[in-house]
């Protein structure tokens, strides 16, 4: 079985050599949120007056299928293929683009994602960003829409310089953006599960007592916040009001849980269950569950009713964000 570096040698030259002159095919590293830097494989149309358009192949899972038996001729094809489709897409998309550098073009296209600050000093250092309790807001230019997710690009501090801009230009731009461009959905746990069993053509099983669990809270008083997509929705908990309605309609005090970037579960905060216990609960399913780079954070979050202010359960005590 070839190491990591033979293999991306190999893959490399394989795929070269499936390309002919006409095409460089080169090794690349990007900054990856949670990942740090990430070899990628890129696909270069020669001469470079020409369309220079390239997906970026991420190497580390390609070569993990690699190690579970998946054949290097197979794995080369498959990219072969993606390559075309991606190109296409790509093409399409930087059409649609035009000039990056035109802010009036882009303004109502500028939203905001959460990241964990501790697993992404070093690129923040590149790109405008604020600071939230153990996260930090970053800034993105969505380029287009599809059934399955977004294309976006992240805002880098010398775009701003393009624009004359501020961060708290694109802070203030972004919050009013956000959330009409994905908008926040709330569900039921009770009602997740019922949709997932009907999807099977079951019914839902009825649990031996009131909660998912002895001594937890009903699971139509445990809600998922997100957005429509369902894709970086854990941003959602900023979005004003949201987590407010939520307590009102359980009349209680929130745990919010970081179940990945995508989404926070909500539960009321009188469970049997501590905040501490949650926060322990949290770190178990990001070792065991949660992909590396979906990680949202190892901490659980309060919110407050009262003073409508959310803070982490651990950590900074005199932190909070204020609605």
């Amino acid at each position: 079985m070839l190491s990591y570096n033979e293999f991306t040698n190999k893959i490399k030259e394989e795929v070269q050599n499936r390309f002919g002159d006409g095409y460089e095919v080169l090794m690349h590293e990007v900054r990856k949120t949670n990942l740090g830097l990430t070899e990628t494989l890129i696909i270069l149309q020669k001469p470079e007056g020409e369309n220079r358009i390239s997906p970026q192949f991420y190497l580390r899972p390609m070569y993990q299928r690699y190690r579970n038996g998946t054949d290097m001729e197979n794995l080369v094809e498959e990219l072969i293929c993606a390559y075309a489709d991606c190109k296409e897409k790509a093409g399409n998309i930087m059409t649609d683009a035009g000039d990056i550098h035109d802010y009036e073009r882009y303004r109502g296209r500028i939203y905001f994602r959460l990241i964990n600050t501790e697993k992404n000093r070093i690129l923040l250092e590149d790109v405008p960003h604020f600071e939230i309790l153990d996260l930090s807001m970053v800034f993105y230019i969505l380029i287009s829409e599809e059934m399955d997710g977004v294309s976006s690009v992240m805002i880098q501090n010398n775009l701003l310089k393009i624009w004359e801009l501020s961060p708290e230009d694109v802070k203030k731009q972004a919050s009013v953006n956000t959330p009409k461009l994905f908008p926040a959905v709330v569900k039921t746990m009770g009602a997740v599960m019922k949709s997932f069993f009907a999807g099977m053509g079951q019914e839902k099983p009825k649990p031996e007592s009131k909660g998912v669990c002895p001594n937890e809270p009903d699971v139509d008083e445990i809600f998922i916040l997100s957005n429509l997509k369902m894709v970086n929705g854990f941003a959602t908990v900023l979005y004003s009001g949201e987590l407010k309605a939520v307590s009102d309609r359980v009349k209680k005090d929130l745990y919010v849980l970081p179940s990945s970037v995508h989404e926070a579960l909500l539960l009321p905060a009188d469970s049997s269950v501590s905040g501490h216990e949650l926060c322990k609960m949290v770190r178990e399913i990001n070792e065991t569950v949660v992909s590396e780079e979906e990680v949202m954070s190892d901490q659980a979050y309060y919110y407050n009713r009262e003073n409508d202010t959310l803070k982490m359960i651990e950590g900074d005590e005199d932190a909070c964000v204020e609605f």
